[in-house]
């Protein structure tokens, strides 16, 4: 994997929070469950749970193939038992809006964008009190 050709994103899992579903990749509006779901030790203690998915699809708005493959979400939980996501998108399967120019070049195609879904909830060993109050 060349990481100057990715988009990565990363996501910090809040304290007293964990991932509690799988990632859920949802590429041109389409739910993608993980192929596979690696688990290994890191050397500093943590585990990384590496998600991959294995599937080709359609991009409606230029009408051609795109393989996912390419598309990497790794689950890290460290020995504190915080969690992170990093996720890796390959720059040629982000979407990209452009004008339509069979028309005047005033229409834009509509492109769903790359998420990748999951929920959070509670650790079950979590202390009582108040985690975030907005007033």
């Amino acid at each position: 994997m060349n990481p100057d050709s990715y988009v990565v994103f990363t996501d910090t899992i809040g304290d007293g929070m964990n991932v509690t579903s799988n990632l859920v990749l949802n590429y041109n509006g389409k739910n993608y469950n993980p192929t596979s779901a690696r688990t290994t030790t890191l050397s500093d203690g943590s585990t990384q749970i590496t998600y991959k998915y294995n599937y080709s699809a359609i991009e409606t708005s230029t009408n051609s193939t795109k393989n996912l493959n390419g598309i990497i979400a790794y689950l890290v939980t460290r020995a504190d038992g915080t969690q992170m996501i990093k996720w890796y998108i390959p720059g040629e399967l982000l979407p990209v809006i452009y004008p339509d120019v069979r028309t005047s070049g005033t229409t834009y195609k509509t492109i769903d964008p790359v998420r990748l879904i999951y929920k959070v909830g509670l650790v079950d060993n979590t202390h009582g009190g108040t985690f975030y109050n907005n007033s």
